[in-house]
């Protein structure tokens, strides 16, 4: 490290202050060391500087509205690749640490994130339907809490420092730094609460977050996108990259009537893909074949895959032009660095959460049989395998860290994160 980056660490440090933090995070982009950048620009944000300010040097330098960390989305990234740019563990890897997450019980789960500096975020969500985020630093030390009256969404960092989630009516940020809320953005009327659903988790779009076809800017202000002709969407699910967003979900319409003392019929279209730009303007729409109709959808750099029940469909990303279907056996999907879909049969199916996928291509899942699986590159050759006594009925989910693999397990007698690394 040079003097004047000593010097600007050391002013941050003893400063601290938003200014100092933001200084020091722009020598280190400066210098090469994004992520270590990306996590002083989270601590400016928690000390009063602005979304704006912070979103430079918070946002990878390819684009795109997530946080430059390791696992910002419980899906790897907005665009839902489930890949991270960090490397996991190798052949060397052994159980770390468990943090043991109760007393519950846990009705539902999600994540984990992690942010920048290493922190990992949990979402937890009791029988109650009272919702708990948790934050523990990397090395398993609790650092926050965060509770809500009723379900929320699954978390997700943003490049400008914050964490978000949805409530069935607001999109809530709080400080990824100390657990603080900084803000609440109505997004639906209390009378149509139920437009927005908790299930549906958020996407960060460059500086906006996409929440269905709502979109929330960083001035706060709510936009909807809109299909063919102008009309609404019924959005089961987006995703978004760098240059453009996407939602799989139904165009509807009121019917035309001359008179009528009732509300008209809502008229759908068939569920389809939908493309828009940067602005959010419509750019495309593409039928889905039928065994799509529940499609979850992954953006690749060109391409966007649905994956229905039985296959993936294929489209260009920047027209929708329908490019192939294949067969697939699974229900979820993670993308290698070439934007391919990672083969399950190696890990040894069926799954008991999504694979993930970390920037040497290596790929870990768990499995039913109890087992938690490292696969090499390729998918050939086993990493490690680590029994872990997993159940057919225990929700699980993966984040890469790195040189670490957390998993988030809620058994019921002994809910956890259980951290995975390099001895």
């Amino acid at each position: 490290m040079d003097d004047s980056l000593r010097e600007a660490e050391r002013r941050a440090r003893t400063q601290d202050d938003a200014a100092a933090w933001l200084a020091w995070a722009a020598a280190l982009r400066r210098a090469g060391r994004d992520l270590e950048g990306a996590a002083a620009a989270f601590e400016a944000r928690s000390r009063g500087a602005s979304r704006d300010e912070v979103f430079a040097l918070g946002q990878p330098r390819e684009g795109g509205g997530d946080a430059l960390a390791p696992w910002p989305h419980p899906r790897g990234d907005s665009a839902g690749t489930r890949r991270s740019r960090v490397e996991g563990p190798t052949d060397r890897a052994k159980l770390l640490f468990e943090v043991e997450l109760g007393p519950g019980p846990f009705s539902w789960g999600a994540g984990p994130i992690v942010l920048p500096d290493g922190t990992v975020v949990v979402k937890l969500e009791r029988p109650s339907r009272e919702s708990e985020l948790r934050a523990f630093s990397a090395e398993g030390v609790p650092r926050w809490s965060f509770t809500v009256r009723g379900s929320v969404s699954p978390p997700i960092a943003l490049a400008s420092g914050e964490v978000a989630f949805t409530t069935p009516r607001e999109l809530v940020t709080i400080d990824g730094c100390r657990g603080r809320e900084l803000a609440r953005t109505l997004l639906v009327t209390p009378a149509a609460a139920g437009a927005v659903e908790a299930w549906r988790i958020p996407a960060a779009w460059s500086r906006s977050v996409l929440v269905g076809d709502r979109f929330v800017g960083s001035d706060g202000v709510v936009a909807t996108l809109r299909g063919p002709d102008g009309r609404r969407i019924l959005a089961r699910s987006g995703v978004a990259g760098p240059e453009r967003c996407h939602l799989v979900g139904a165009a509807y319409r009121l019917e035309e009537r001359q008179r009528s003392t009732t509300a008209p019929p809502l008229l759908l279209d068939p569920m389809a893909l939908h493309g828009f730009g940067r602005e959010g303007e419509h750019r495309w729409s593409a039928r889905l074949a039928a065994d799509a109709a529940t499609a979850t959808i992954t953006l690749g750099r060109e391409r966007l895959l649905a994956l229905g029940n039985a296959s993936i469909a294929i489209h260009d990303a920047a027209t929708g032009a329908p490019i192939a279907t294949r067969p697939y056996g699974g229900l979820h999907v993670a993308l290698d660095p070439a934007d391919e879909p990672v083969a399950l049969a190696p890990f040894g199916p069926p799954l008991i959460a999504a694979p993930v996928v970390d920037a040497a291509s290596r790929r870990y899942a768990a499995v039913e049989r109890g087992d938690l699986v490292g696969l090499g590159p390729g998918g050939e050759g086993v990493l490690f395998t680590a029994p872990l006594g997993l159940e057919r009925d225990t929700l699980a989910a993966l984040a890469l860290g790195p040189g670490r693999l957390y998993l988030l397990v809620l058994r019921p007698e002994r809910p956890a994160v259980l951290c995975f690394g390099d001895a």
